[in-house]
């Protein structure tokens, strides 16, 4: 009979060795679990629940211009025309300039496109903090806001490489800073200027924000809304003539 100190330890180290490799192999399984699975479940819990993340810009159904003979709007060397005959009250703070009309039945509010408030700037530094900017190319801030505004919760899967769905969180967490959750989302274009219309005029809250690019990939952001409890003071003919009449910065 073999004693107990006659058991070869070379199988007992054997022995050892094929357990904790079979340890390491169920933690690396756990670990590529939650490589794979941490962000849908972050993308479920943050963005799943919120229908407006879901939505992408469709083209504009209506695409007709209206005469516009109100005043002319110019702030931070831009301007547009607008269908209101006067500024009844103005206020400029921190980089963005508010405008009232017809009593304050009709508001907007424009934004320095070289201030600090410039969502086109913090998408630019959440997009280059989450390594998602291909530094080798050039990457427009139409482009990058084009890549956000499209992007949906649905985008982030569990069987996908957890880089791509990396990529998608960070144009997901873009996105939401970008939206005022105004409503629908368009495209929209004229001339040399280009962009994404939030909101319908016709829709509750009949608000709608302006995200427009010129031809040197600059970037507007413009509001233009109604008081709140007195319906649309502004039709989608007439949000089409104002970005048709928009004079961006000058070019150098």
């Amino acid at each position: 009979m073999t004693k107990w100190w006659h058991v070869s330890w070379k199988r007992v180290g054997i022995g050892f060795l094929i357990a904790y490799a079979g340890l390491s192999a169920v933690a690396g399984a756990g670990i590529l679990a939650f490589d794979q699975l941490a962000p849908w479940l972050t993308a479920r819990t943050l963005f799943g629940d919120d229908p407006h993340m879901s939505l992408v810009p469709v083209a504009l159904l209506d695409k007709s211009l209206a005469t516009l003979s109100g005043v002319r709007v110019e702030k931070y060397g831009f301007s547009l025309q607008t269908p209101w005959k006067e500024i009844t009250r103005e206020r400029i703070e921190g980089g963005v300039c508010g405008v009232a009309f017809m009593n304050d039945r009709a508001g907007m509010m424009l934004f320095d496109p070289s201030g600090s408030l410039d969502s086109a700037a913090s998408m630019r530094e959440i997009a280059k903090t989450r390594g998602i900017l291909d530094t080798s190319t050039p990457h427009s801030n139409a482009r990058l806001m084009g890549e956000a505004i499209a992007a949906t919760p649905e985008d982030v899967a569990w069987w996908k490489p957890p880089s791509r769905n990396a990529r998608s969180l960070a144009l997901l967490e873009i996105k939401t800073l970008t939206l005022r959750n105004f409503g629908a989302l368009y495209t929209v274009a004229s001339g040399e200027m280009h962009g994404y219309q939030e909101g319908n005029p016709s829709i509750a809250p009949y608000r709608v924000q302006l995200n427009l690019f010129d031809s040197s990939d600059r970037h507007y952001e413009i509001w233009i809304t109604s008081k709140v409890g007195q319906g649309p003071a502004f039709s989608q003919a007439e949000v089409n003539a104002m970005v048709a009449s928009f004079k961006p910065i000058a070019h150098n």
